[in-house]
């Protein structure tokens, strides 16, 4: 009787030649799945080792991959479903798997209705114990062939088991026996099997013996042709009935179950892959054979592969088979696609580019280019420059190069994320190589990167607007110039022609304006004489004529309000191509700057509330720079000082300097604040915002913290237009963002009793009176009295920098 104690179960080969010198021993669960004679109980597992599973557990394992059940007809003839059945599984342990084979066959007892009964002899062993020492399927048939299990008491120990090395050498001749085209047949049963379940049509005949250990060589022949972790998962038999519900994924069989892939021996031709990757698995096999690789070779390369792994990946595979040999590994990778960026540049920095075919060099180049990484850029130049040193380039071969960074940077401006460092780096190869000015009207090309990448089913980079792209794009044709690759005379004017072509008609309508607005930035430096010479030459394309005909009447003087709604209706956001107009146009000249002027004002009071927060600072710099026409001087003024205060800031010079003196001027400038003040808060009703909203009071709240600081006049005259100012603008904001004026103002009334015949001063108190009682409060001196005890104050500015004892001896202070 078996026990702890045996010594460990040689394992032997199928033919039945003993190995020796095994190299590792492992401790084997085991069942035994059977009938008691002569009863009429259903098959079950009978005894079990401890250690392992519980005999249900084996149990579980028995039934979930059982083959379906022998014909009785089998017992007798020599057909394909006879047994016995070898079946190779696994099941979950500890965290890992166990690796199992059952071996079923007939006994010599019958049951109760004096049918034979077929017993299965079942061993497994951690997959984990493999990893060190990898085994063949044969090595664990003739472990558990020799383990004796129908004689082992039940609970007894794992069984000690000595598994030979798996063979490669034995390996490949089984594939060569099994005919002339025995390598294709199981190189396309193992690249099946990584996608689908694979049922194996006719296969080897003969006594049920012999034919069980040539399908099992065939089992073992595939498995080792996939790296040998993938076996963790693979559940494969010697024959499984096509009728029944199994769950074995690579067997011999009467008939395909549906879903699984057939192939029939022997092979008529290489069958259809249903998974590309499959195809490239298959196709790297036949590569390295071809090229000098023996199938021992291969087979030695992929057991040495043993992290375990689930069957259905491909990827996996074909990454593990690509490091056999990176030269043809990699040129299958760049074939298919699946290409690693450090693989290529290994193929670079090696050299071992040279050694591949044309299109697989210049396959690899393209990837290359088309992430456009530094590092990988540098590499694509000094292979390159090593190639033309060392043979003169081809005409076709620089055509291909040329056309291939232009397509990368095609692709990276109007379909990937749009990334102008990157794009610089693909010009800055062009440039050292010799042809950067050839690259532009394919770089330009958007209606044809759009289309390609469509057609190939890209996806274009939503994330990335239009008005993105079309910025990175002109910022990139501004560059050329400077570099002299466009506009520099008869060296460039097949490129300028080129270019203008592909602006015109391939590229989107923006982007001729944004070279336009662009060149307008401060930081651009572009002059108005450089300005009007590119915008002729984009002028000598009609479509584009038309397009830009806003900067050519900006540039002539001649705009209009049309001009301002043209700008505008070009971009909705930003309001960008009004501001660029304004830079034009002081770019231009005086003429130019005070004619488009007063239509952008007017534009500028309409939209003012909407413009985005971080857009302010560009505005009030351009406001600041304004110059108005001087004839209609001080109505300018009066609109740049509310934009500005609309803008949150501070006017372009001091409010009492502006109403001073006895002329109309400042009568007009009051006027024309107080009237843009109420077209400024009363546009756009169906639009308005939160912005809008608050727009009066902070502009009633700015201008008086203005007066406050810089000083009220001193001239009664200039007293009454600022006092008619602020009682035009309180009385168009509402009650609380007229408060403010409200308060200065009786603040300032309060020291100037003096003043309280002037009708606006009257108005005033009428006003404060009817909206703003709490800041008539009694029991204040009257502005009389205080000035009978000369608290008379002066002109306000002494609250800047002097003390006032008049505003610190104030017997209340305003809320």
């Amino acid at each position: 009787m078996a026990g702890e104690t045996d010594p460990p179960i040689r394992s032997q080969n199928v033919t039945g030649r003993t190995t020796h010198d095994p190299n590792t021993t492992v401790s084997a669960g085991w069942a035994l799945m059977g009938k008691e004679p002569n009863s009429n109980d259903e098959y079950a597992v009978l005894r079990s080792s401890g250690g392992f599973f519980p005999r249900a557990g084996f149990d579980e394992i028995l039934r979930r991959f059982t083959p379906g059940t022998p014909p009785p007809r089998s017992i007798e003839e020599w057909v394909p479903d006879a047994l016995p059945w070898v079946t190779v599984s696994y099941a979950p342990r500890n965290g890992g798997t166990v690796l199992g084979i059952a071996a079923r066959t007939w006994s010599d007892q019958v049951d109760g209705a004096r049918r034979p009964i077929a017993t299965t002899s079942y061993l497994c062993v951690p997959f984990a114990d493999l990893t060190a020492t990898p085994a063949s399927y044969a090595a664990l048939y003739s472990a558990v062939r020799d383990a004796g299990i129908a004689e082992r008491p039940d609970s007894s120990a794992p069984v000690p088991v000595a598994l030979a090395p798996l063979d490669a050498g034995d390996v490949a001749t089984s594939i060569e026996q099994f005919g002339q085209s025995g390598f294709t047949l199981v190189a396309a049963t193992a690249a099946l099997l990584l996608a689908h379940p694979v049922s194996v049509l006719g296969g080897p005949t003969g006594d049920p013996d012999e034919q069980m250990a040539r399908r099992l060589r065939f089992l073992d022949a595939v498995a080792a042709l996939l790296p040998y972790g993938q076996r963790s998962k693979l559940v494969a038999s010697t024959w499984a009935d096509g009728g029944s519900a199994h769950r074995i994924r690579l067997a011999f069989t009467n008939r395909p179950r549906p879903g699984h892939t057939t192939v029939r021996w022997p092979l008529p031709d290489k069958p259809p892959f249903p998974d590309i990757r499959c195809a490239h698995y298959f196709d790297l096999l036949v590569i390295l054979l071809e090229h000098g690789r023996t199938i021992r070779e291969i087979v030695e390369y992929l057991a040495s592969a043993v992290e375990p792994h689930r069957i259905d990946d491909p990827g996996y595979a074909l990454h593990c088979l690509a490091e056999l040999d990176p030269r043809f590994s990699a040129s299958q990778s760049i074939r298919n696609g699946t290409a690693r960026i450090d693989e290529l540049r290994r193929l670079l920095l090696t050299k071992r580019i040279d050694e591949l075919d044309p299109t697989i060099q210049r396959k690899a180049l393209w990837l290359l280019l088309e992430a456009a990484d530094a590092e990988d850029l540098e590499l694509v130049k000094r292979t390159w420059q090593r190639w033309a040193a060392e043979n003169p380039v081809s005409g076709e071969l620089h055509r291909w190069l040329v056309t291939a960074v232009g397509v990368a940077g095609r692709n990276l401006l109007w379909v990937h994320a749009s990334d102008s460092t990157a794009l610089k780096r693909l010009l800055g190869l062009a440039d050292d190589l010799g042809f950067a000015d050839q690259l532009l009207a394919t770089l330009l090309d958007a209606s044809t990167a759009r289309q390609e990448a469509h057609g190939t089913r890209w996806l274009i980079d939503q994330m990335v607007s239009e008005q993105q792209r079309c910025a990175t794009a002109a910022t990139l044709v501004l560059e050329q110039f400077s570099h002299r690759r466009l506009l520099a005379g008869q060296a460039t004017v097949t490129t300028d022609e080129q270019v203008l072509a592909v602006i015109t008609h391939n590229a989107p309508a923006q982007l001729a304006l944004e070279l336009i607005r662009q060149m307008t930035e401060p930081h651009s430096n572009t002059t108005a004489e450089q300005v009007r010479a590119r915008l002729e030459w984009l002028e000598t394309s009609d479509p584009l004529r038309e397009r830009l005909r806003l900067f050519r009447d900006v540039l002539d003087g001649a705009p209009s309000l049309e001009t301002i709604s043209t700008a505008e209706a070009h971009e909705k956001q930003r309001r960008a191509y009004v501001l660029a107009l304004l830079r034009l146009a002081r770019q231009a000249g005086h003429r130019p700057a005070a004619k488009l002027l007063p239509y952008a004002l007017v534009w500028l009071l309409r939209t003012a509330p909407r413009l985005r927060w971080a857009d302010h600072p560009v505005w009030i710099d351009e406001l600041r720079q304004a110059t108005p026409d001087p004839a209609r001087t001080d109505e300018l003024e009066a609109i740049l000082d509310l934009l500005l205060l609309a803008f949150n800031a501070q006017p372009r010079r001091a409010l009492h300097l502006r109403v001073k003196g006895s002329s109309g001027s400042g009568d007009r400038y009051v006027n024309s604040f107080s009237t843009s003040f109420e077209e400024l808060c009363g546009n756009d009703t169906a639009n308005r915002n939160r912005r809008s909203e608050k727009l009066p009071g902070q502009v009633v709240m700015r201008l008086v913290e203005h007066i406050e600081d810089t000083g009220w006049p001193q001239s009664p005259q200039a007293v009454d237009r600022i006092l008619l100012l602020l009682h035009g603008i309180a009385t168009t904001a509402t009650a609380t963002e007229g408060r403010p004026a409200a308060r200065a103002v009786s603040t300032f009334l309060d020291t100037r009793p003096d003043l309280a015949k002037l009708a606006s001063a009257a108005a005033w108190e009428t006003l404060i009176e009817r909206r703003y009682p709490e800041l008539t409060k009694p029991g204040r001196l009257s502005r009389t009295g205080r000035w009978l005890r000369g608290t008379v104050g002066g002109t306000g500015r002494e609250h800047r920098g002097q003390p006032d004892q008049t505003r610190n001896s104030r017997p209340d202070k305003l809320p």
